[in-house]
């Protein structure tokens, strides 16, 4: 309960002697500590759902940096699925906060308040449109990740998805690989109709 799931490290090199409790002292049960984790994510916290950003650094050629574009399309998708939440039935717009890991707290401000007042948006249908990002209120509350156990599937979600899309070839064999298809329950498949795996996972390529 106490010790911080850090999913980059838990598939790291193996570390018997740097901290790692008797259950935990090898990959394969850090692995398999982890595929239980993520089962638990999906089956019971019925609540969530994961907006997921995937930047292809190879071929990324926007003059924004990646870290901006990132966060740039987490907000909007965040806004956007609060702007059409669905409660019995009906669609009533609901409000909602960021809390990130600490780290970058002024860029991450900075972003929010401009989408606040200037957001063009493409349209296939004509000029961009203003889509405002009023649905989320106040400014980024920054949290420490170890405080933090929404932080920490954030954390474990995204790694997953890396090793997906990058698949390492020393891990297959422990099956991380595959980890994050046992995620699809809770992803929001919403947040991108054009994603090639269908999980709603937000591709950006320029």
């Amino acid at each position: 309960m106490r010790d911080e799931i850090h999913a980059a490290d838990w598939l790291g090199r193996n570390r018997s002697q740097q901290g790692f409790p008797q259950g935990l002292r090898t990959k394969y049960l850090r692995s398999q500590a982890l595929r239980e984790y993520v089962e638990r994510v999906a089956l019971d916290l019925i609540d969530i759902q994961i907006i997921n950003i995937h930047i292809d650094k190879t071929q990324y050629q926007n003059p924004k940096p990646m870290q901006i574009i990132a966060w740039e399309r987490l907000i909007q998708r965040f806004h956007n699925f609060l702007e059409r939440e669905i409660v019995d039935g009906e669609i009533l717009p609901a409000h909602g906060m960021i809390f990130p890991d600490r780290g970058n707290e002024m860029l991450i401000r900075r972003i929010l308040r401009k989408m606040r007042a200037y957001n063009p948006v493409p349209s296939q249908f004509g000029p961009p449109r203003q889509v405002l990002t009023t649905q989320i209120v106040d400014d980024p509350i920054m949290r420490n990740s170890s405080e933090s156990y929404f932080i920490q599937i954030a954390d474990v979600s995204s790694h997953l998805l890396y090793r997906k899309i990058y698949p390492k070839g020393s891990l297959r064999r422990y099956n991380v690989d595959r980890l994050f298809d046992l995620l699809r329950p809770r992803l929001l498949l919403a947040a991108s109709r054009y994603d090639p795996m269908r999980m709603g996972i937000v591709h950006i390529k320029r």
